[in-house]
């Protein structure tokens, strides 16, 4: 399937804007929001967004660092430096906002059929199990989430599919929290919580150095099943 895509900017809530990455099928189709690691929408990620697009789905990646620091980073250790100080007092609330306004525009598309999931990397894992508890939407994935494990008093608040996938060596996001994370949602069947042997934090992007090819796809299956079910 062809796949188009676009960017332009949408306002913030504090008078500002933030710019947006879209890839649309071409056909009627579910929106996915994309929330982003603390590098920001980064080539792979962008790559990343058109294979979920030419699955149908309309997907869309907004910058959540236009506030401080905005673009894309790369992998030198000088961006290494910037993205961890992107990650310092975070605005959890302005980060929330900015993805509901991508939301409130995907479901203004006459191409969207209204059914939006979130989903998010590193960073973007906490925010796309936000969106499931606060924002309203359809479905939420996160592949290697940081902060999910602060906000498990909102578990109960799922309702809706989640797929969460973690790397049994992630220094970041340690087995003892995907354990409280399992049990919060014990009983849920609707989420699925996928643990990966050997695999690090950033398994899934292939622009980071703990890549795992054969972890990411199958990751990447689960997840398209996943979606598949909100069609």
């Amino acid at each position: 399937m062809s796949v188009t895509e676009t960017s332009h900017a949408l306002p913030r809530s504090d008078g500002g804007t933030f710019p947006i990455a879209q890839v649309a099928p071409g056909s009627r189709a579910p929106g996915l929001v994309v929330i982003s690691s603390a590098y920001g929408v980064t080539d792979g990620l962008r790559a990343t967004m058109r294979r979920y697009a030419a699955t149908g789905y309309i997907v869309a990646a907004p910058d959540m660092f236009s506030r401080t620091l905005p673009g894309p980073l790369g992998q030198s250790e000088a961006d290494r430096t910037a993205a961890r100080g992107r990650l310092e007092g975070f605005d959890v609330a302005a980060g929330l906002s900015d993805i509901r306004t991508v939301m409130d525009e995907l479901r203004a598309r006459p191409d969207c059929t209204g059914t939006i999931a979130v989903m998010g990397y590193c960073f973007g894992g906490e925010f796309a199990y936000l969106a499931a508890t606060q924002l309203g939407a359809a479905g939420a994935i996160s592949f290697h989430g940081v902060g999910i494990g602060k906000h498990l008093d909102e578990a109960g608040k799922v309702n809706v599919p989640m797929s969460l996938h973690f790397g049994e060596d992630d220094r970041f996001v340690p087995n003892t929290e995907v354990d409280a994370i399992e049990a919060a949602f014990r009983g849920k069947p609707a989420v699925e919580i996928y643990r990966y042997a050997g695999a690090k934090h950033g398994f899934v992007q292939s622009e980071s150095a703990a890549y795992d090819a054969a972890a990411a796809q199958l990751a990447e299956e689960r997840a398209l099943a996943m979606l598949a079910r909100l069609k």
